[in-house]
Parts: C-alpha cells; structure tokens; sequence
C-alpha cells in the first residue's frame, strides 16, 4: 500500500511539473530577450547597469549563476497588453530581490521595488512562496525592466509572467501537488519513526534522519516554511537557516546511511573513510554558516558529493551481484540521485538553463530516491526478519541438541552408577560365596540372588535401550489375561507371597511377551521394596464405564524403601534414596510406562494411605 501510494505521488508530481511547465509557454504576456550582467564589486546601479551593453543572453529563460557573492543584475522585456501583469520570481529562498521598471512619468527613469526572503513575508506584494512583482501597463508597448540579485545561496532565478488569473491557478495547482509531496515525506517520517521504535537498529534511525532533512529542505526551498513561518520577527536573521542547514544535513545523513546500507565497515578503508570523511565534512560546513562562509563551503561539499552518486552505484551493482536484498532498488535510487545530482550541477554552472522542472531537478531526484530507498530499506528488514526467524530457530534446536545431549549424558552417568554399583554388591557377595569353601546352602542362595540380579540389571538394560532405538515392536495375538497373570504370580521370585484376585478371565488381542514384562516389574518391585515377608496383591478386573476396560492393579505394604516420588517415579534410572541396599536398573518402571504405551495402555501410580499401588489400564 505505502508502495503504490509514492509511485503513485511520484507520477502525478512529474506530470503536474510537466503540466505547469507547458502552461507557462501558452501564456498571453511574454517575457523575452533575457539576459545577465556580472556586478563582481556590487557597487554598480541602474544608471550605470541600464546605459551598459555587457549582457549576456540567457536563451533557457532561467538564470544559474551558482555559488558566487557577486550581483547579477537581469535585463528582459515584458511585451503585454495593458492590464496587469504579475511577474512571478523563484525559488523562494532569494534574499535580496530589486526589481527596476520604468518611470512612465518621467522617461529614462526607473522606480525600484524590493523583495526577497530577507523581508517579512507580509511585506510581499502578494500571498505567495515566492516573490511576486505586479506591473501595470497603460498601453501594450513592449517594456524592458531590471532585476538586481545579491543573495547568499545559489544564484537561480526562474522568471514567469503571468495574467493574475492564471496565476493563481498555477499557483494553487503547484501547491497543492507540493503539499502532496510534502504529505508523502511527512507519512515516511511517521513509518519510519514507528519502525525505529520497534526495531532500534541504527540504520532505520539514519534513514529517518535523511527524510527529516529531505523534508525540511523541501518545505524551505518551495517556501512553505517562510509563508508559514515567517510571522511577524525580522526574518533577515533566519531566513536563510532552513534551508541551508537541512542541506548540508541531507547530504552529510545520506553519507551515514549509505554507509550503512552498503555495509562497508573500517576493514574496507578507502570506502569507509569516503563515506565518514564526507560525512563529517557535511556537518562541519555547518558552522560556516552563522561565519558567513556559506558560499565559499558549498561548492568543496556539492564537489564531493557529486562523487558520491558513482561509487552507490558501483555498490550497488556489487551487492545486486551478491543478490543482496533491495539491491536493485539501491541501484535505482542511486541512479536517479545522480541525475538528479548532474543536472543541478549543470545548471549551478550555467551550463543549462530551463523551465520548472529544472528547477525542481534535485527535489525529483531526492523524492524518487528516498521512495525507492525505502522500499528498499523495506526488503532489507523483511530479508533480516527472516534470517532472525532462521536463526532464532537454529538456536531453538542447536539448544534441544545440547539439551538432549546433555540429557544423554546424565542418563549415561546415571547408568554408569548404577552398574557400577550393582556390579560391586554382586561381586563382593561372590567373592564372599567363594571364600566359603565348602558353601553352605545360605551362601549359595545369596549367590544364586547376586548372580540374578546382575542378569535383570543387563537384561532391562538392555530392553531400555531396544526401546529407546525402536527396535520394540507390537504383535498383538489372542491371549488369555488370566492365565497370563497366574503365570507371571508363578516365576515370580518369591511365588508364596502373591495374593491372586482374579474377578475375570477376559480373553483379547494384545502382545502376551510385552504384557508379561510389564506386570513382572511391577511384581519384582512390589515384592522387593515392599514390607517384609507382606502379601503383594495382583488383581484383574473389569469396568465398563465410561467404556470397557481391563485393570491390573500390583499393591503392596510400604516397606523400608518408603514411598516412591510420584513426580519422578516413572524416570529413567530414578532410584529413590532408600532403595540403594536394593539392587535394581532403575528403568523398570521408566521401560514399563513406555511399553504400557505401545499397547494403548497407560500406567499409572496411585496414592494410597499405607501402600504402594500401580494400576495398569488397558
């Protein structure tokens, strides 16, 4: 939308210059024969300048003397009929205007009237930007009249005469297409304030500095800030401040943006030190101003900004070839500063000379680059954006990689422990078993323990990790539950202490091999860290609400052991502290869950006043 809206601006400012222009051509009075005389010393005045003949033609209709703090004085003849007649004088930031015209009383006479920005603008003939002289004409012999110039800016006179009434159609024509200029820098300000204040990033901030100073200028060299502004003080003071200081302003951000946009960093130092020395140059040559060395500054800064325009575009070019985001529209804006830059040269050195839209030459060219920088600002942030999404996202998974790492190696360590630990208890009760020679009934026993222990320790590790690799696959067959479960009560290690409650004798497909794990670690469990010589309780049952389920429930009395911790009882290689005279895996009931899962089951642990229960839901 902000696109179309400046290309659209853009268009209809050119075609409304255009328009001006070509209606400027048609008017009835003509202004002719106009020509320049150089007062080097400004001492010179009418009497000697109109009875001179160094003049030199000026055929474009427009003066462009440049910097220079010599007078130039304008000869041109004014061939109307009688009426009245308006001779529109811009740009508006001229300081000292004297307009010579003849004394129709007394012949070879001439009356002088003053304008200029070093006036108050109330004191101008008319209610206008620029400065307007009224000629009134008794009859329609041609006329030739003298216009004084001393001004501490440029030396650019755009003479138009004009019938009132098409003056004020002109006039309100041009202002309302430069307040619509206007409105569009005023809108990119705003943008671009909102987008700095999101986003901070230096580059935004000088942009919005350029366009400050981009608008500034505008409004000063068009004489909005004059006719808005100017009020009732002595404007001589200040008059020339608005638009010299946005100037030097605008060229020197453009330089700090530039060298922001193209990101060319101190490593790169002829490059840097070009855009950074200019820079400051810019800046400084700001306080020649209240020095009164305005003059003597411009044409050093306007020289080395004349350079500037070459090198964006090579860089341009380079980032284009780099396929760097916006890079085109860089290369645009580049190009249109510097033909934009050129034909203002040409025409501060006189080379050219023109109409409205020569005048206008550096506002085109500032306006189309700043629309085409900012779309091109606008792809650099959308390609960051999206490089910060990138990265923020390989960060999001470089840190689950770490943590995952990290997770694998405390569960490694937690491995590392525990089979170092089962392997000491194991080898001592062996190495004590071998001691005894020959072994009583007891000793053998407690081998016989040691040595099974070490196998579920191996054997659960070793399901945890077939688990964890996918090597565990489902294969659901028909199964008697019930026998099943008097099978696992059966090859328990301690059979005379399980307590059977089999409320039903279900028969259903599901894995006989992994359901057999499952209820043998809860078993093994209950039987080892439960109560002493206390019954162990394995019930099957049936609900039916809210749908029909199968129940396997594993209790026992608490033991020395105490209660496990119901937030980490089913992680892996957890072991509650009273459980390390126990040996164990600590993936039983990690690898249990995970298998109750592969079924379509869930295993739960419920709390129970004085017992440890397990329930199984299938």
């Amino acid at each position: 939308m902000v696109q179309r809206c400046f290309s659209r601006y853009l268009l209809l400012f050119l075609l409304c210059l255009q328009a001006v222009s070509s209606s400027a051509s048609v008017q009835e009075p003509r202004l002719s024969d106009l020509a320049v005389r150089e007062d080097k010393s400004g001492t010179e005045n009418i009497q000697s300048i109109s009875a001179g003949s160094n003049f030199r033609p000026l055929p474009g209709g427009m003066l462009a003397a440049g910097f220079t703090r010599s007078v130039n004085w304008l000869r041109f003849t004014v061939t109307a009929p009688a009426g009245e007649w308006w001779l529109d004088i811009l740009p508006s930031y001229l300081e000292d205007l004297r307009l010579y015209e003849p004394d129709q009383v007394h012949p070879g006479r001439y009356i002088e009237r003053r304008s200029g920005s070093a006036l108050p603008f109330d004191k101008g003939e008319a209610h206008y930007r620029g400065f307007v002289f009224k000629l009134h004409h008794a009859d329609d012999r041609p006329r030739t009249y003298y216009l004084r110039l001393a001004t501490g800016s440029s030396s650019v006179i755009l003479p138009r005469l004009w019938a009132p009434e098409a003056f004020f159609a002109n006039s309100s024509l041009e202002v309302g297409l430069l307040m619509a200029v206007l409105s569009i820098l005023l809108t990119g300000i705003l943008f671009n304030f909102l987008n700095w204040n999101l986003r901070h990033d230096s580059l935004t901030l000088w942009f919005l500095a350029c366009q400050i100073s981009v608008t500034i200028n505008f409004a000063g060299v068009d004489g909005f800030i004059r006719q808005y502004l100017g009020f009732e003080f002595d404007w001589a003071a200040v008059s020339a401040y608005p638009v010299r200081v946005s100037t030097l302003c605008m060229i020197a951000f453009n330089y700090a943006f530039y060298r922001r946009l193209f990101r060319i960093e101190r490593s790169e130092r002829i490059l840097f030190w070009l855009f950074e020395g200019n820079f400051w140059l810019a800046l400084l040559a700001i306080a020649a101003i209240p020095l009164g060395y305005y003059i003597e500054t411009m044409p050093l800064v306007f020289t080395l900004a004349f350079v500037m325009p070459p090198v964006g575009v090579g860089m341009s070019i380079r980032l284009w070839r780099r396929k760097d985001a916006g890079a085109s529209l860089m290369l645009v804006a580049n190009l249109v500063s510097m033909v934009g830059l050129t034909m203002m040269q040409l025409t501060l050195m006189g080379v050219v000379a023109g109409g409205i839209l020569l005048l206008h030459s550096m506002q085109i060219a500032a306006l189309g680059s700043v629309i085409a920088l900012q779309l091109a600002l606008r792809a650099r942030h959308r390609a960051e954006y999206a490089a910060t999404q990138q990265a923020h996202e390989a960060a999001r998974l470089a840190e689950g990689a770490v943590k995952y790492e990290r997770g694998l190696n405390v569960q490694q360590g937690q491995l590392l422990s525990m089979l170092s630990h089962e392997m000491r208890n194991g080898l001592s009760v062996l190495r004590m078993a071998i001691d005894f020679q020959p072994m009583p009934p007891k000793t053998i026993g407690m081998a016989e323990r040691a040595i099974q222990g070490l196998s579920d320790v191996i054997e659960r590790s070793l399901q945890s990790v077939k688990l964890v690799d996918g090597e565990v696959s489902v294969e659901r067959l028909p199964c008697d539950v019930a026998g099943l479960v008097e099978a696992v009560a059966a090859d328990s290690q301690q059979p005379e202490r399980i307590v059977l409650d089999l409320a039903a004798r279900p028969d259903i497909k599901t894995d006989p091999k992994l359901l057999r794990i499952i209820l043998t670690n809860l078993v093994e469990n209950a039987i080892k860290y439960g109560a002493t010589s206390a019954p162990v309780q394995l019930a099957l049952t049936i609900e039916n609400l809210p749908a029909p389920n199968i129940i396997f429930r594993v209790s026992n009395a608490i033991g020395p052991a105490g209660r496990p911790d119901p937030a980490k009882v089913f992680e892996k290689y957890y072991r509650a502290p009273q459980t390390q005279g126990y040996s164990g895996s600590g993936v039983g009931l990690f690898l249990s869950r995970e298998l109750a899962g592969m079924l379509g089951g869930e295993l739960l642990y419920l709390d129970a006043a004085a017992s440890v229960v397990f329930q199984l839901r299938m």
